[in-house]
């Protein structure tokens, strides 16, 4: 495997791991204040978010993790990883 499709990959499943905790769980939200959190993560947060607004928020993150910092620090870690295991 090319470095390259390692880095993707690396990066998809950052990405794709750090949306689906920030749309189906409460755990990024939890020492937040309600004023500092959009509508979507507020309904998260208070538990009575529908599936709707989960996949909205999901997929509001997919494309806002092309800009965060830490999903390309996570998305490092896990290409090293796959590149000593696949070396």
């Amino acid at each position: 495997m090319n470095t390259f499709l390692i880095l993707l990959i690396a990066f998809l499943i950052s990405a794709f791991i750090s949306s689906f905790i920030a749309a189906f769980t409460r755990i990024p939200y939890k020492n937040k204040f309600s004023s500092q959190l959009s509508i979507l993560e507020n309904a998260v947060k208070n538990g009575n978010a529908n599936f709707g607004q989960r996949l909205t928020l999901f997929g509001v993150n997919m494309i806002g993790s092309f800009v965060a910092p830490p999903v390309y620090i996570k998305a490092l870690i896990i290409a090293v990883i796959l590149f000593l295991i696949l070396k």
